[in-house]
This record gives C-alpha cells, sequence and structure tokens, in this order.
C-alpha cells in the first residue's frame, strides 16, 4: 500500500508504467525495460532515478521495520515427525526447498519426486 501512495506516483509520472503480461500478471515498464516485481521496481528505481533514491531506502526500511520474523529461525530444528501437520511441512518446505522444487510445485506438469529427482536439485 506503501508503495502504491508514496512511489508509485512520482514513478508514473517520470514514465513508468503497470501493465499485464500474457498470463494477467502484473508487470512493470520503463524505458523498454521490464520488471516482474515491486522488489524489482525498488531496486531499477535509485539507478534510472537517483533523486528518489531516498524514497526508496525509507520504503524498505519502514516495511522491514513492520517484518517481524519467526521465532525459530531454523525450523528444521524444530521438525517433531510424530506432530506433523501438513501446514507444518508446507511450511517447511517453503522455507527450505530448492527454489527448482518450490517453482515446480506450482506448475500444473509437476515431477514426479522420486530420490533420483530429489537428489540432482540445486540448494
Amino acid at each position: 500500500a506503501e508503495f502504491n501512495e508514496n512511489l508509485w506516483p512520482a514513478l508514473r509520472t517520470r514514465g513508468w508504467k503497470e501493465e499485464s503480461d500474457k498470463s494477467g500478471k502484473k508487470v512493470y515498464t520503463y524505458k523498454g525495460n521490464t520488471v516482474k516485481s515491486i522488489s524489482a521496481v525498488l531496486d531499477a528505481t535509485p539507478r534510472f532515478h537517483p533523486e528518489l533514491a531516498k524514497m526508496v531506502s525509507s520504503l524498505i526500511s519502514s516495511v522491514h521495520a513492520t517484518f517481524t520474523p519467526s521465532e525459530d529461525p531454523h525450523p528444521a530444528s524444530s521438525m517433531d515427525i510424530d506432530k506433523m501437520t501438513l501446514k507444518s511441512l508446507k511450511l517447511f518446505l517453503l522455507d527450505c526447498a530448492p527454489l527448482q522444487l518450490l517453482a515446480d510445485r506450482k506448475t500444473g506438469n509437476r515431477l514426479s519426486l522420486n530420490k533420483r529427482t530429489l537428489s540432482q536439485l540445486k540448494y
């Protein structure tokens, strides 16, 4: 919300556009450069608009201040097989699984998770 209220109007007046890609997801474009997320816009803004660098850093610090990290920084250390639920397993995988596996789980045509496939994933 803070991005839309504070930074986005300044970017829009400088030529940034919010569009939808082929899959219907939001993308942001500026002079032929396309970024797919707000965090990528925050990374690119100081390069294109140095005058907005202070605004970007204050936005990042305010979001960081509202972020509350989980109690246990190492979820694998608190895994208990006897008390495991589907929700706790899903949270564990989101925290610890390789990015390839996380991306695969979101697709409709998922890989089978045999031992060979899991051993070939990069961490």
